[in-house]
């Protein structure tokens, strides 16, 4: 009796509500524990299912289970704040019936740490896993060690986000959490908590996962980040810390700043008074420092545009001089063009009627002369790597980037065994990528004319024997077929090639340790524009994969982000628009847990590349402008009967 009258060192509280799947796992983690001086304090907040007798049923095998049902429904807060009030012990754990903690040592650890005087609270690293136990990724955001108020706080403003963890990952003392959780808070009253606890000392960090968070489609988190509620209190409570005096002036100015973006696109008063309240913080004249360096950035362009106005009135007045002397009145570009030495061999030499025949959008756009296609060689056919060799290259091709990789894959696995010298379209940024195409030195007499219908046949006779001929690609030939797609496929199953892809990428620190993905965001890639003329994929294509995936942060990118489909998408599911170049728009694309993929070449391609994601995609369908491409078994195909034609 008296062992039960002495308060515990430690109170773990499991408030829960519909989690009678989860629960006796997390219950069983917590009394496998090697510290056993705690208390465990439950509270079912009146759920329908059996929730309460798995309480019942360990609480009668164990005397330290404290077990509480709640007649109507309290909510999420209100039940969290209700176990705090129950506790006894002089630490307290907060974890959702559907967490567990996975060392036995974990509460010991913790309780260590947490007595060092200047520590109010303690974190670590977890593992997130999903409905059925299976690990998704690790989050340790923190380097091991200890971390004072001044410097955590400001960090924590600086990445915009919960460095520190979710309630399951924590352990901190009673008296510094008597207030409560804030109720005004749905989502973010944990962080909010973190923030309030820190007033009074220190954090100590450490990166070894000793619990386990799981995500699942019934929990709060994916309600409110689907209501777009998150992200608003989130960008509030930023505000409301900002507020404190040890927050440099520069986190202070980014804080403010991506308010006022968020109340540009979607107004709220909550967000708008704080950031008011921010701006009277901050004070006139510190908040009127951007704009005076707005103002001398503008004053600089004013008179470095005035300079360069006289600089070219005076040259346009020797160049008026100097044309004047210029045979048949050409212009000095004219001249460059056709009398330039560097250019006049080259322009004699110029088979311009094979350039025209080559590249049928050049002789659909009317042209029919010498000096036309001369014109277009020269301002734009080699910026866009036309060529007129149209033995072993691909750049006679008039694709765009993702379907060029089929051709030049096909190219490449033709060269890398009988060492062919080829030419690759858009070869630069592939290299970007990590991807290697085989350059030899070989070339032949005969040619050989690659089609649809024959080039994989041609790939595996020339792996037996190699096919000593030139290769010849057509502008009507895409290589998109399924076979091919199985045979990339196994090529990039090599760890050597996958590396190579991995290690280039610029953003592989989301990567953890090349076997898993380091993060929980979703990617969209949405593929409009020329698209419209066939069969593409309707707004309720992306939205029924959107609202059955539980995900932290959005993105987006299009050829079309203005198009009513992407402004929808945005609107309501706080996606974020990402304007960058098609390279690193893969690469990012690539490194997300979520793929949702449209039609086309470049869209396979991030999937393709995904290597650790989970990729859904559209089924097969009729009438599309792509080869049968999305053929891969872990692939989750969704039915798109409903496209748009």
């Amino acid at each position: 009796m008296s062992a039960f009258l002495k308060p515990p060192n430690i109170s773990v509280l499991i408030p829960c509500y519909r989690q009678a799947r989860f629960l006796p796992e997390a219950l069983d983690s917590v009394l496998q524990q090697d510290f056993q001086d705690f208390e465990l304090i439950a509270s079912d907040d009146a759920s329908a299912d059996n929730t309460f007798s798995i309480l019942q049923d360990f609480a009668s095998r164990d005397s330290r289970i404290r077990i509480f049902r709640q007649t109507t429904n309290r909510g999420m807060v209100e039940n969290w704040n209700f176990c705090l009030r129950q506790a006894r012990g002089q630490a307290v754990k907060l974890m959702g019936g559907d967490d567990r903690l996975d060392r036995a040592d974990c509460l010991s650890r913790q309780w260590q740490s947490l007595q060092a005087p200047k520590v109010t609270l303690v974190a670590c690293a977890r593992e997130i896993i999903d409905a059925d136990g299976r690990f998704l990724e690790c989050k340790a955001n923190l380097p091991r060690g200890y971390f004072p108020t001044p410097k955590i706080i400001p960090r924590m403003l600086e990445h915009q986000d919960n460095l520190i963890g979710e309630p399951v990952c924590c352990l901190f003392r009673r008296k510094d959490a008597n207030r409560g959780f804030h109720p005004e808070y749905l989502q973010n009253t944990d962080i909010e908590m973190w923030f309030h606890i820190l007033r009074f000392g220190g954090l100590a960090y450490e990166p070894e996962p000793l619990v386990s968070f799981r995500r699942h489609p019934d929990q709060n988190t994916n309600i409110h980040n689907k209501s777009g509620l998150s992200l608003e209190e989130h960008r509030f409570l930023m505000l409301r810390e900002a507020l404190d005096p040890r927050v440099p002036l520069t986190i202070k100015f980014r804080v403010l700043r991506q308010a006022q973006d968020m109340i540009r696109y979607d107004p709220s008063e909550r967000i708008s008074s704080a950031a008011a309240n921010l701006e009277v913080a901050i004070g006139p004249f510190l908040l009127s420092l951007p704009w005076i360096y707005q103002e001398i950035q503008r004053t600089v362009k004013r008179w470095s545009r005035s300079i360069g106005k006289r600089v070219q009135k005076t040259l346009e007045r020797w160049s008026r001089s100097i044309v004047k002397r210029l045979p048949f009145g050409r212009t000095i570009e004219q001249t460059r063009r056709y009398e330039c030495p560097l250019h006049k061999e080259e322009m004699e030499s110029f088979d311009w009627k094979n350039y025209l025949n080559t590249f049928e959008d050049l002789h659909l756009s009317g042209m029919r002369t010498k000096k036309e296609a001369w014109n277009h060689w020269i301002s734009c056919g080699k910026k866009e790597e036309r060529t007129l060799e149209y033995r072993n290259s691909t750049k006679i091709h008039r694709a765009r980037f993702g379907n060029l990789f089929f051709l030049n894959m096909v190219g490449h696995l033709i060269s890398e065994k009988n060492r062919l010298k080829l030419e690759y379209k858009y070869e630069k940024q592939f290299n970007e990528l990590g991807i290697i195409f085989h350059g030899g030195t070989k070339t032949y007499d005969e040619d050989l004319v690659l089609n649809d219908s024959s080039f994989l046949d041609i790939i595996y006779e020339n792996h037996k024997m190699p096919i000593e001929k030139n290769i010849v690609f057509t502008n009507e030939m895409w290589c998109q077929s399924k076979d091919f797609c199985f045979l990339l496929g196994q090529y990039f199953k090599n760890p050597t090639r996958r590396d190579g892809v991995m290690s280039n990428n610029c953003f592989k620190s989301r990567y953890n340790s090349y076997n898993t993905i380091y993060n929980n965001d979703l990617y969209v890639h949405v593929r409009l524009a020329d698209a419209k003329q066939y069969n593409y994929l309707p707004f309720e294509y992306y939205d029924k994969i959107l609202s059955q995936i539980a995900f932290d942060r959005g993105y987006i990118s299009s050829d079309a982000l203005q198009d009513d489909i992407c402004s929808q998408l945005i609107k309501k599911y706080a996606l974020h628009a990402i304007h960058d170049s098609p390279v690193r728009t893969l690469m990012f694309g690539s490194t997300c847990r979520h793929i949702v993929l449209s039609g086309g070449a470049f869209s396979w391609l991030v999937g393709f590349f995904g290597f650790f994601s989970d990729v859904y995609c559209p089924s097969r369908r009729r009438g599309v402008w792509y080869g049968n491409i999305f053929v891969f078994q872990d692939w989750k195909r969704i039915d798109s009967s409903d496209s748009v034609l």
